[in-house]
């Protein structure tokens, strides 16, 4: 539904501006930043809102390079739900040296397979799932340094101030798994859905999912969504818990060196 999908853009697009701590226009979209957080990838990026006909792969880099450069990052990445115009750009990035991937647009539209126990699942406050956030990337067979992990786990006090809700599951002190609900006009979004490894495969995570929707809904949102990386295996649990794919957002990112 061409309608909801570009609802569902204009929702993360205004969103990202929103929790920008500062926006830089550009001619193909906007820049994003926070100056005080430069090594979260997810509030310093560059929106593309089209990709126009004259821009390859060597011009996107180049741009990205002066501006995302001139503010001090190290790595350089870009969004665009311009689906032709990133699947032109996608293969001379990787020629570049770039990681590209597919992420679904997915419209929760059905019923979940089955029923989940939602008592299990609390609202919780910003240092639960802080906790939960370090928790993770301290666990990732990925390296993370200590700054690092600082930096990308105060992205939740960023989002919290923009109206962000925690849900989570509780085991004691510990939070085995929990997510972000942003919402704002009637639209949703589920995001950041984490279960440490210990906790996996006991229904957790499509619980604290579903208590999300549960609560969007009762707030009002007719259209709840969430993204999903094309190439990996959420998708399917997604698709079991009754979202439908809409669409897709093209990722573009070159790590840091």
């Amino acid at each position: 539904m061409t309608g909801d999908r570009d609802r569902v853009l204009a929702f993360l697009r205004d969103f990202a501006v929103r929790t920008a701590g500062r926006v830089e226009e550009l001619t193909f979209g906007v820049a994003l930043f926070n100056d005080e957080l430069p090594q979260v990838r997810d509030l310093n990026y560059a929106w593309i809102d089209g990709v126009p006909p004259g821009l390859d792969a060597a011009g996107l880099a180049g741009e990205l390079d002066r501006v995302q450069g001139r503010a001090g990052l190290e790595h350089r990445k870009a969004l665009s739900p311009d689906e032709r115009g990133g699947d032109r750009l996608a293969p001379g990035l990787r020629e570049l040296g770039w990681r590209t991937e597919r992420h679904l647009l997915m419209a929760h539209r059905r019923a979940p397979d089955r029923a989940s126990d939602l008592n299990s699942v609390t609202e919780v406050g910003e240092d639960e799932i802080r906790a939960l956030s370090e928790a993770g990337l301290r666990s990732d067979t990925a390296w993370f340094s200590e700054e690092a992990i600082r930096q990308i786990t105060a992205q939740k006090q960023v989002v919290a101030a923009a109206g962000a809700r925690f849900f989570a599951v509780m085991l004691g002190s510990t939070v085995a798994t929990g997510c972000d609900l942003y919402s704002d006009a009637g639209i949703a979004q589920v995001e950041s859905v984490i279960t440490l490894e210990e906790y996996r495969n006991r229904g957790f995570g499509r619980a604290v999912v579903l208590k999300a929707i549960t609560e969007a809904r009762a707030a009002g949102a007719e259209l709840v969504f969430l993204l999903a990386e094309e190439d990996d295996w959420p998708k399917e649990l997604y698709r079991k818990l009754g979202f439908d794919a809409m669409g897709t957002l093209h990722v573009f990112m070159r790590p840091p060196p």
